[in-house]
């Protein structure tokens, strides 16, 4: 109750772990105990817990099925057609290529001068797990990158990390699209400390996210997925504030522009 409370406060959210001790990944702070009505006799007793103990082991057992499908084997799927490579060239026009972890790649690359320093934020794909990460590699003048930094740890997958600046500070817009929100960062230690400010849409899955002022507006435009699936489709949203909103839908977002093309020919992020 105290959860769901500081939920709908929006002052947390709530992430998709399973508290049902059948799951095959509960939580570790909280267990339950599987209950049978006060009147079952207590010769059922025996078999009551053979049933249990069947379903928890056949429920973890397709939990274990999904969780290798959704990581391993669509990973070694998506590692034979799916490989990018980040490259910066400095200004006598040097190529330097980021070398990603092994079983990773970077993507999505974003390039941010800020506070006399020079930083790229850069997605994090491993195929290992099948989802994305930020992280941010510093840069010398020279543009040498030293080690990956995570930056805003999520069990979902993240990406695209869109940045911008306003009156003197550094803002964060990354994709968060399997949590079903845009969210916006402040930067307090660049490159690698952000802190969220604002939770622009929620309940939408909206990839690619930029968010930018003009005409005295923000605004934000994605691409965002319906709920029935399918293709992504442009989404435009303004606001007088980009911290405390609200956010308006745009007309032409009832047009669905570009569902029915190509793949990611919609994306900001895309073809």
């Amino acid at each position: 109750i105290l959860l769901y409370r500081e939920m709908e406060a929006g002052k947390l959210r709530l992430g998709k772990d399973e508290i049902d001790i059948s799951s095959g990944r509960p939580l570790a702070w909280m267990s339950s105990r599987n209950k049978v009505d006060a009147k079952t006799p207590l010769w059922a007793g025996p078999l009551m817990r053979l049933y249990h103990r069947s379903h928890k082991s056949i429920d973890q057992a397709l939990w274990r099925w999904r969780n290798w499908r959704d990581t391993r084997l669509h990973g070694f799927l998506r590692r034979q057609k799916e490989h990018f490579s980040v490259l910066l060239q400095d200004e006598k026009g040097q190529v330097l290529r980021l070398q990603a972890p092994d079983g990773c790649y970077y993507a999505d690359p974003f390039l941010v001068h800020y506070q006399d320093r020079m930083a790229l934020l850069v997605e994090r794909f491993d195929y290992r797990t099948c989802r994305g990460d930020l992280c941010a590699l510093a840069l010398d003048d020279k543009l040498r990158p030293g080690p990956p930094v995570a930056i805003i740890p999520r069990a979902g997958h993240m990406s695209f990390p869109f940045v911008f600046a306003h009156d003197g500070a550094l803002y964060l817009v990354p994709e968060t699209c399997s949590d079903g929100t845009v969210e916006i960062f402040r930067c307090t230690d660049f490159p690698a400390g952000w802190e969220p400010v604002a939770l622009a849409l929620d309940g939408v899955d909206a990839a690619d996210s930029v968010i930018f002022l003009h005409d005295g507006l923000w605004w934000l435009l994605t691409s965002v997925r319906p709920p029935e699936g399918g293709g992504r489709y442009l989404a435009i949203w303004h606001a007088e504030d980009f911290r405390t909103g609200p956010w308006q839908p745009h007309p032409v977002n009832e047009e669905r522009r570009y569902y029915d093309r190509s793949f990611f020919s919609g994306r900001n992020g895309g073809g």
